[in-house]
C-alpha cells in the first residue's frame, strides 16, 4: 500500500451539504490526505462514469455519432472525498481535478 500523501485544500466536508449555498458561507480547510483516498474515489467515479457511456445506446443511436471527447470537472475535498462537479464545474471558481477523455486515432 502506498502511504504517501498529498495536501488538499477544499471544502469542509459535511453531511448535509445544501446544493446551493453563497460561496460566503462555505468553509475550507486544508490537511494532508493519503494518495490512496483520492486514487480510490477518482477510481468509483470513472467506474461510475464507464457504466454511464456503456448504458448511453439506450438513450441515444450511438452508431449514429461518435463521442470524441468527455471532460469531467472533479472536486476534492478537505477530507479527500471526490465529487464531480456541476454545471461544467464553476462552482464559484474552485479548484479541482479536470479529466479530459479523447478518443484514440
Amino acid at each position: 500500500m502506498d502511504n504517501r500523501e498529498i495536501w488538499v485544500i477544499g471544502m469542509e466536508d459535511v453531511e448535509d451539504r445544501s446544493a446551493f449555498q453563497r460561496i460566503s458561507q462555505m468553509r475550507f480547510g486544508h490537511r494532508r490526505v493519503p494518495l490512496e483516498t483520492i486514487a480510490s474515489g477518482v477510481q468509483e467515479l470513472l467506474q461510475a462514469v464507464s457504466i454511464i457511456f456503456s448504458k448511453m445506446n439506450q438513450f441515444v443511436k450511438m452508431e449514429e455519432y461518435s463521442l470524441e471527447e468527455v471532460s469531467l470537472s472533479v472536486e476534492v475535498s478537505a477530507k479527500g472525498r471526490v465529487s464531480l462537479l456541476g454545471s461544467g464545474g464553476e462552482a464559484g471558481g474552485l479548484g479541482g481535478l479536470t479529466f479530459v477523455l479523447k478518443r484514440k486515432k
